[in-house]
């Protein structure tokens, strides 16, 4: 009685382990990370100018961001900062630098939104005129 028992406690066991490795995805999750750094799987996740944009994000702060936080502006359905991923606690805001999130320049409005908001800002970085880095102009 008591070797039936273990038994069914055994494929129990082993049915319960087979359901949460199936429901997490679990070998191509480990697959995943194995293969691709950290860096890749943020970029994939979060895109490089679609969703959050942390790939051209990331770019810009890598060739510009060395002294102060840069912040963003997303058109899309997405927080509308994506700042939080490079924001630094000891630097502060430079208030003439923006990067702009998927703009959609054939949407009527983010076209006027852009004219009214950003038209004394001159593009420094432009990725497919979706992703855009700008400066105030002097």
């Amino acid at each position: 009685m008591k070797k039936k028992k273990d038994i069914n406690l055994l494929i129990i066991n082993i049915l319960v382990l087979i359901i949460i490795v199936y429901s997490l995805n679990l070998p191509l999750n480990v697959y995943n990370i194995l293969l691709h750094n950290y860096q890749e799987r943020l970029s994939s996740i979060y895109g490089f100018c679609e969703k959050e944009s942390y790939g051209f994000m990331k770019k810009i702060n890598e060739k510009y961001g060395t002294k102060y936080n840069i912040e963003s502006f997303n058109f899309d359905n997405y927080p509308s900062s994506s700042s939080a991923f490079f924001y630094k606690i000891d630097r502060t805001f430079n208030k003439n630098q923006i990067i702009i999130l998927n703009y959609n320049s054939l949407n009527l409005n983010q076209k006027q939104y852009f004219e009214k908001n950003f038209i004394n800002y001159k593009i420094l970085e432009n990725y497919k005129n979706k992703c855009l880095f700008l400066e105030k102009k002097k």
